[in-house]
């Protein structure tokens, strides 16, 4: 199993400051090693094939690369305010 685990938004709690209100982290899970071979291939084949239309957002190829693909995906949202006091201090 293998999990790629990527997070959107930014963990500084200064809202006013500019801070992100949200903090998202999401993960795409595989079980099968075979699995995300064939994925890397098909999103590697994509970009080559459709590396001229520029009409085509990037995640719109490779949500079509991937369509035939088998993993999971797993997500946790927070809002920033909501954040218990003794971690907003934290510095990452």
């Amino acid at each position: 199993m293998l999990a790629f685990i990527d997070d959107s938004g930014d963990p500084g709690f200064k809202v006013a400051q500019g801070s992100s209100p949200f903090l998202v982290m999401a993960a795409c899970v595989f079980t099968d090693n075979l699995e995300i071979e064939r994925t890397a291939a098909s999103i590697a084949d994509s970009r080559t094939r459709l590396a001229g239309l520029i009409a085509l957002s990037f995640t719109s190829r490779n949500a079509a690369a991937i369509s035939e693909s088998v993993f999971s995906t797993r997500s946790v949202s927070t809002s920033s305010s909501s954040a218990p006091s003794s971690s907003k201090s934290l510095r990452w």
